[in-house]
């Protein structure tokens, strides 16, 4: 059975809480376990916990939980450690609001109410009806939502104008001449709509995606996966140099990892791109004193 995610959530704030607050801030998100899959255990039953403390500022906390929610979760929460003022719809001097988002239910709002002094330390229930919190906390979701698709096309532009050597493959002249037929052909039956950056190098996508639909065929791949991969190689040229994301596609498919295109594949795409946290340790022993940011 599945474990109850908001539970074990509010037990472990409840531990960790003391006079300095919730801090690093604390997360958790449900992924499925691919090797209990293998061992017939049915999905929901083959889930994984994963238990993080973020030493990362409020928006990095966002973005790194929208991160895990498109790579593979199935459900997450996470808290974000705040004070509080009248007509929040609070009692105590302390509260730490919550996003939780599952597959099912989608996002809701969750506010844990704490106390710490001398006299000892006081810890509320879930309360999942607070309106000022649910609807501050939603803003700022869905502004990071809105973020990350706004810089990734800035980001697009700077990246595409800064290209150089695009490492095109050798090709002989039968093949260009096939991929030039072909190019025009598909030029003619769907025309470029007229707002298409112009730093996009048409050519080089298309012929890229010729090229890895050549190499997946040489591979017995069948149509409908050599269709798929090619419309994730063109995707991923939207970022990045169109060549590499072909190779990157095929190299993906001789592995055994078949992405799937479409809007969920863009969104990833621009995170991959614009967050990266590869230099953020959320184990780290620092602090980051941000309980006032939210005036």
């Amino acid at each position: 059975m599945q474990p109850d995610i908001k539970t074990m959530f509010y037990n472990y704030v409840a531990g960790v809480i003391d006079q300095e607050g919730v801090y690093p801030y604390p997360a958790m998100w449900h992924t499925v376990d691919p090797n209990l899959l293998k061992d017939g255990c049915p999905p929901e039953e083959a889930l994984r916990l994963n238990v993080a403390a973020l030493d990362l500022k409020p928006h990095q906390v966002v973005l790194h939980l929208l991160k895990q929610r498109l790579e593979s979760a199935t459900e997450l929460i996470y808290g974000i450690d705040r004070t509080t003022k009248e007509g929040q719809g609070t009692t105590l001097s302390d509260v730490l609001t919550c996003g939780y988002w599952s597959q099912t239910t989608g996002w809701q709002i969750g506010v844990i109410e704490y106390n710490v002094s001398n006299q000892g330390k006081t810890v509320l229930p879930w309360n999942w009806n607070n309106q000022f919190w649910t609807e501050l906390v939603m803003q700022e979701i869905e502004h990071y939502e809105r973020t990350v698709k706004t810089l990734s096309l800035k980001l697009a532009h700077a990246k595409a104008i800064q290209r150089q050597e695009l490492n095109r493959p050798l090709l002989d002249p039968p093949t260009l001449e096939r991929y030039e037929a072909k190019f025009q052909a598909d030029l003619q039956e769907n025309p470029p709509e007229q707002t298409a950056p112009p730093y996009l190098n048409l050519r080089d996508i298309y012929f890229a995606g010729y090229w890895l639909a050549d190499r997946l065929t040489e591979l017995n791949a069948p149509q409908h996966e050599i269709y798929d991969a090619c419309q994730v190689q063109g995707q991923r040229s939207f970022l990045f140099n169109p060549w590499k994301a072909a190779q990157l596609v095929l190299d993906n498919y001789k592995k055994g990892v078949k992405e799937t295109p479409g809007e969920q594949l863009a969104q990833q795409i621009m995170l991959e791109e614009i967050i990266s946290l590869d230099d953020l340790n959320p184990t780290q022993a620092i602090r980051f004193n941000l309980r006032d940011l939210d005036s």
